[in-house]
């Protein structure tokens, strides 16, 4: 994943999140704030943080 998106798009409203300290993600249980019929999966990241942006000494597309 790479590149920038604009801030404020509203995609939902968070119900219920479940932390599990072994798995490698949180799960969360969002209402969707549009008919999104078709969307299966939503990947959400909260922060970059400037070192997150590269990895193995490559910058990522966020650096382009």
């Amino acid at each position: 994943m790479g590149g920038i998106f604009p801030p404020g798009i509203y995609i939902g409203k968070v119900l219920k999140v479940r932390n599990d300290p072994h798995a490698l993600f949180k799960e969360m249980l969002i209402s969707p704030g549009a008919r999104l019929d078709r969307l299966e999966e939503v990947f959400v990241v909260r922060e970059i943080s400037p070192s997150a942006a590269t990895i193995g000494g490559v910058p990522d597309a966020v650096d382009r």
